[in-house]
């Protein structure tokens, strides 16, 4: 299954140390959709390159994007991955209702702002067994997302093609700047 990924990349490293596209920094983990940082970290994908896209630039709607946000730190700039998923992992499907049902949820319960709810969702599914979850975007049901629990799919990851740093000139991220109504401000001379 190829995912994408957006990440903090030190421009040379491959792996699942800090700076590696396969690196879940549980330290960092806990305010998003399916953290689970007590049990594992999670890496959220997607199986476009759309989605992680606009969860990184979203927070700029109505505003103007400079390059200078995609740099972390002087080490460290915000890149896309493409990754495979080697082996086929039990994976839950929060998008199908026949799921939601034997569970008892609800879709809105899964697509919930309440990041309480959702972890909850997510630790109640780490422990049935499950090795991550597909959902549908909650800004476009049309993108299916992937959050991947590290200790579950950590070893049947693997980078499909060198991660390229976001940039504004990107077409992909200009398309869902406009989609998000986020102005593109001028590059630095």
């Amino acid at each position: 299954m190829r995912l994408y990924r957006v990440f903090d990349w030190d421009g040379s490293r491959l792996d699942s140390h800090a700076g590696g596209p396969l690196y879940a920094p549980r330290d960092k983990q806990g305010k998003s959709r399916h953290d689970i940082p007590h049990l594992t970290g999670v890496y959220y994908t997607s199986l476009t390159p759309l989605s992680p896209l606009v969860e990184t630039i979203k927070v700029f709607r109505g505003q103007t994007l400079t390059d200078r946000f995609f740099i972390i730190r002087k080490e460290l700039h915000k890149a896309l991955v493409s990754l495979e998923l080697k082996e086929k992992v039990l994976l839950a499907n929060l998008g199908d209702a026949v799921f939601l049902v034997k569970r008892n949820l609800s879709l809105a319960e899964s697509a919930s702002r309440d990041r309480q709810q959702t972890q909850k969702i997510a630790e109640q599914l780490y422990k049935e067994g499950f090795a991550g979850i597909r959902w549908p975007s909650t800004l476009n049901s049309a993108w299916t997302n992937v959050s991947l629990f590290a200790d579950r799919c950590q070893r049947f990851l693997s980078v499909t093609e060198t991660p390229v740093k976001l940039s504004t000139d990107m077409p992909e991220l200009r398309e869902v700047a406009h989609l998000l109504g986020v102005r593109i401000g001028k590059p630095r001379s």
